[in-house]
């Protein structure tokens, strides 16, 4: 449902203990910041998930999306078997705790990371979703076109941070 709805007619519902908000999508900034056509058009059943889950790992490709739920799977059974407390224990898998793995196929953190935090505080005033969400890449570098016998990098795939 959430991938075929308009992005700025949805509305976020999450749960943080007895705290439960609502935050329409359109108020996160994306409208001002044009990502909401970017964010409609990369939506699909799989990857509106994000919208659900209880915390987003936004991922670069695909040998990222297979490695951190095993990454996780390590480290929280590392976590789990010195933890002497059985109420610090921690869910064995990302799934389990509610965290979505989301492959971006690319390098298209700053539309997304503007639902969960105010990227573009100078443009916008700006509500966000209150999930955890990081966003992981490899920095893979930036590619370059052969001509004739001199590299030319291609500056629309280069890497650049994301405004501060």
């Amino acid at each position: 449902m959430a991938s075929s709805a308009s992005i700025t007619c949805v509305t976020n519902l999450s749960t943080d203990g007895s705290i439960t908000s609502a935050v329409p999508l359109r108020k996160t900034g994306i409208i001002e910041t044009k990502s909401d056509k970017f964010i409609g058009r990369w939506l699909d059943a799989t990857k509106s998930t994000l919208l659900f889950a209880k915390g987003v790992i936004l991922v670069e490709g695909i040998a990222e999306a297979f490695l951190m739920p095993e990454l996780a799977n390590t480290v929280l059974a590392t976590y789990n078997s010195e933890c002497k407390e059985l109420v610090a224990k921690k869910p064995p898998t990302l799934a389990e705790a509610g965290v979505s793995v989301i492959n971006m196929n690319g390098i298209y953190f700053k539309h997304f990371m503007q639902l969960f935090c105010d990227v573009y505080p100078a443009k916008t005033t700006s509500l966000s979703i209150p999930i955890r969400c990081s966003g992981i890449t490899d920095h893979d570098p930036a590619k370059t076109e052969k001509i004739g016998e001199k590299r030319r990098t291609n500056k629309t795939t280069s890497r650049q941070p994301l405004p501060r």
